[in-house]
């Protein structure tokens, strides 16, 4: 078990305490398996009250431990695109489970994305920080690179946008502010033939219109799912641009 000890004075209010509660009461239940399990949360009063979270312990990592820094200007560096597809299928099991329950992540990269097994073939969704229900978001919440410029208020489909950017990261090792200008120029760089498809999916998640995006989890993993199996049906259609 982990422990993770957050002062009050933080920002952390009850609404979001209650949150993190439902998400421990959801995995109770046996379905939260993409989900980093919370055991107790206890809260501490005095001169310094802080809440005690004592969750699930993940020693293998998390998704970002399988790229190397970012520096290297690479991009076969990043992991093969089947890989990252099953990886991101994973985590979309465990987005659609907190979406179904009213909430929201808000802080979705690879460093919060957990490995849950030595073969590095699924993933659990941690840090609950931000976690809130998805009519209660605080815009601009979570970390630049993976938040939608326009999502205002953010809802779901902002952890969708988060999602897709997680998945370009994996394949291209860029970070994905990149995205426009490295999947829609001449990019000649990846032979894998899945790429074309994957960056359909990458295109739709991370549409800067949140009507134009997946509109839920489901929906996008459907699609990584159908390119797993190697259909060409899907919900992504003709690539699109990541513009407004």
């Amino acid at each position: 078990m982990a422990v993770k000890i957050i002062p009050t004075g933080k920002g952390l209010a009850r609404e979001e305490l209650l949150s993190i509660v439902r998400v421990n009461e959801t995995i109770r239940e046996g379905v939260g398996e993409h989900l980093v399990r919370v055991f107790h949360i206890h809260e501490v009063g005095g001169e310094s009250p802080a809440f005690f979270v004592v969750m699930e312990h993940m020693e293998h990592g998390t998704i970002a431990d399988l790229l190397p820094a970012r520096e290297t200007k690479d991009i076969r560096r990043g992991i093969p695109p089947e890989q990252a597809c099953k990886l991101t299928a994973s985590l979309l099991e465990g987005l659609q489970l907190l979406h179904e329950n009213g909430l929201s992540h808000y802080d979705i990269k690879p460093g919060n994305i957990f490995l849950s097994s030595k073969n590095r073939s699924t993933v659990k969704i941690g840090d609950y920080g931000l976690l809130k229900p998805s009519a209660a978001a605080i815009p601009n919440a979570g970390t630049a690179s993976y938040r939608p410029p326009n999502d205002r208020p953010p809802d779901h489909r902002t952890d969708i946008y988060a999602a897709g950017a997680a998945l370009f990261e994996l394949i291209f090792h860029r970070d994905p502010q990149d995205a426009a200008e490295w999947m829609y120029r001449d990019n000649k760089e990846s032979a894998d033939p899945l790429s074309p498809r994957v960056q359909a999916v990458i295109a739709k998640a991370m549409h800067l219109l949140p009507e134009r995006r997946y509109q839920s989890a489901r929906e996008m993993l459907d699609d990584i799912n159908a390119i797993l199996a190697g259909n060409t049906a899907g919900n992504a259609g003709r690539r699109t641009k990541i513009v407004a």
